[in-house]
């Protein structure tokens, strides 16, 4: 009896071992973004339409906190829809307005790029 006893201790040892690597493994798994229906449009640059596309980028970065985790990464994932006339013309002088003298482009935080 003792001997069961001890193999039902190492399973359930074994198991709860087992139990805390999936968990662990799915820490490390990167979350794959969300598409949602439609996505944010591209920002035209008239100022009116900024905090609408300000709105549709908080929601859908909040959806998708995981991939876009850092401030680099949402003020990039927005930027890259300033396609189109003045707001392109805006983006690229952001750019080069953040970009140091060793060509590295510092972004600041997401906070202050709402400003």
């Amino acid at each position: 009896m003792e001997a069961l006893q001890k193999k039902f201790e190492k399973a359930e040892a074994d198991l709860a071992k087992a139990l805390a690597l999936i968990e662990e493994g799915k820490k490390d798994k990167p979350q794959r973004e969300l598409r949602m229906n439609p996505p944010p449009p591209s920002f035209s640059g008239k100022r009116s339409e900024f905090p609408g596309f300000v709105d549709d980028f908080k929601i859908y970065l909040k959806v998708n906190h995981q991939p876009y985790d850092n401030d680099d990464k949402k003020i990039s994932f927005v930027l890259s829809f300033f396609d189109k006339g003045e707001a392109a013309q805006w983006k690229t002088s952001f750019v080069r307005d953040k970009t140091n003298s060793r060509g590295e482009i510092e972004l600041g935080s997401w906070t202050d790029f709402l400003q």
